[in-house]
């Protein structure tokens, strides 16, 4: 036996007695100390009899699966007493609510509210996965660890927590500030109505102001359709208690009951409203010091707080939101500044900086190898489109001319300055469209002609009183197709090992 104040707790001897935490209407809460570990834990005594039975085998079931590794409260052991199993948990420190009373300027900083949503949603996320509904979430149930930053909090009080299978039609859960509109007009219900109520703590910690707040259910869901909307239609004719709100049209449709027609001759006042939707909080200039990230929060919010519960975020989605994440993409954009490439391929591979950067770099070109071009007269109607070849991935190039060709020297590559092309994507495979019979020609040996063309030629001596043999245009044409010719061998000659590489790298980036 434990006693304080004329009162007295069933304790085990093993438990020394603090201090009392909180006392409700169901039990009283006192901070204990463990002789046998030499630790402080919080047991959770009931006043009234099989009162914590049900969070008794809710809290065994989550510990079994870890949960609480994923910000819910460690539970330690049960012992019975004369109401009822008593409960042990590990011991935390203040809940959010205490925490903003005893606030000076009665609001969190921003920093702090992401760090509590992010831990509240994995919270919520491990829930979903096993298919348990919390049903009594709000800003005295999220427990801090302890008041240093970063905040580590944890989520506590499962008495009613049940399994989305054992949900019933019409039951009325929550605290009506809380409560979700699916819960007010008695519709089925699923783990978003813990979403919602994260949707109202939210912003409690943003403004320390209840969102939605009233003696009667009336007045939470007058307020939530002036702030969200109505509910549509499909909720409306669904609802087991939307008669007792709402008035049938005569469209088929409803409107919701005015304050007379609900409360008779006995209309009560109506609690005052500080504003009357969400975007009126972003135009009073609170935390203009940070607008953007404000502005992110309060569009997470208003994902939470979606009238209709299908389409309102779920914990993993809360996990992903821009606000959410801002710290990781802050980070992001630190380390993908552009940086000078390393040219030097013994520093990084040439592999791995294409697959990084999807850049191929070129070897420059020697002075001998390079002349000015003149452009190139492109006819747009027989020159495809880049549709065709990012559709196809065949590529056509247009012939030289001859005016545009010469014996070009094979370049010198040198393996150590720039490895070879074929490393980068051996496998890669170009399709080459035919070239057509008026393209073709037949190629002698690419040796032979390369060596032929560069050795003058013998020509018979013509005697000098003799007059040159007339032009008829032969010779000319002549020329233009041994110049052609030596300028396909020599491309032949230096992409034939690189064209496969290259092409390929060129069409696996189309694709």
């Amino acid at each position: 036996m434990a006693f304080d104040n004329n009162k007295t707790y069933e304790l085990p001897k093993k438990y020394k007695y603090l201090k009392d935490l909180g006392e409700g209407s169901y039990g009283v809460v006192v901070q204990c100390l463990n002789t046998d570990t030499n630790k402080t834990v919080a047991i959770k005594i009931p006043k009234l009899k099989m009162l914590y039975d049900s969070e008794m085998k809710s809290m065994r079931m989550l510990m079994r699966r870890g949960l609480n590794r994923r910000n819910i409260v460690k539970f330690h052991e049960s012992f019975s007493t004369m109401n009822g199993e008593a409960l042990v948990f590990e011991n935390l420190g203040i809940n959010i609510q205490s925490y903003i009373d005893k606030g000076v300027r009665g609001q969190m900083m921003l920093s702090d509210v992401r760090t509590i949503t992010v831990q509240i949603a994995t919270a919520l996320n491990a829930l979903k996965e096993i298919r348990v509904i919390h049903r009594d979430i709000k800003p005295d149930n999220v427990m801090l660890v302890d008041e240093t930053r970063p905040f580590k909090v944890k989520l506590i009080d499962f008495g009613f927590a049940t399994s989305t299978s054992l949900t019933k039609y019409g039951e009325i859960l929550q605290v009506p500030c809380f409560r979700a509109p699916e819960i007010i007009l008695g519709l089925r219900y699923s783990e978003a109505i813990d979403m919602w109520s994260v949707g109202c703590t939210v912003f409690y910690m943003l403004t320390h102001r209840l969102l939605f707040r009233g003696r009667t259910a009336y007045d939470i869901l007058n307020q939530i359709i002036e702030t969200c909307g109505q509910p549509p239609n499909h909720m409306l004719n669904e609802g087991k208690y939307t008669a007792e709100y709402f008035v049938k049209t005569k469209k088929n449709g409803w409107r919701l009951k005015t304050p007379k027609e609900y409360w008779g001759n006995n209309v009560k006042d109506r609690p005052r409203r500080q504003f009357t939707s969400l975007d009126d909080l972003q135009k009073e200039g609170m935390n203009t010091h940070e607008p953007q990230q404000f502005k992110q929060c309060m569009e997470l919010i208003k994902a939470m707080l979606k009238i209709d519960q299908h389409n309102r975020i779920t914990p993993c989605d809360v996990l992903r939101h821009p606000f959410v994440t801002q710290k990781n993409q802050t980070k992001t954009r630190a380390s993908t500044s552009v940086r000078p490439l390393d040219f030097n391929p013994s520093a990084a591979p040439l592999v791995d900086l294409i697959a990084q950067t999807k850049v191929i770099m070129v070897q420059p070109a020697s002075p001998e190898n390079t002349m000015q071009l003149k452009p190139l007269d492109l006819n747009p109607s027989a020159a495809p489109s880049v549709d065709l070849i990012t559709q196809t991935k065949v590529i056509m190039v247009q012939p030289a001319s001859p005016e545009n060709t010469m014996q070009l020297e094979p370049l010198d590559l040198n393996p150590s300055a720039a490895p070879s092309v074929d490393l980068i994507t051996p496998t890669k495979v170009i399709m080459v469209q035919p070239a057509s019979p008026k393209n073709t020609s037949q190629l002698e040996d690419t040796e032979r002609e390369v060596r032929l063309q560069a050795e003058p030629k013998k020509t018979p001596e013509v005697s000098k009183a003799q007059p040159p043999p007339p032009d008829d245009g032969k010779e000319t044409k002549k020329k233009k197709k041994n110049c052609c010719q030596r300028f396909f061998a020599w491309i032949r000659k230096t992409f034939r090992c690189n064209q496969v590489g290259v092409m390929g790298v060129i069409c696996s980036e189309t694709s």
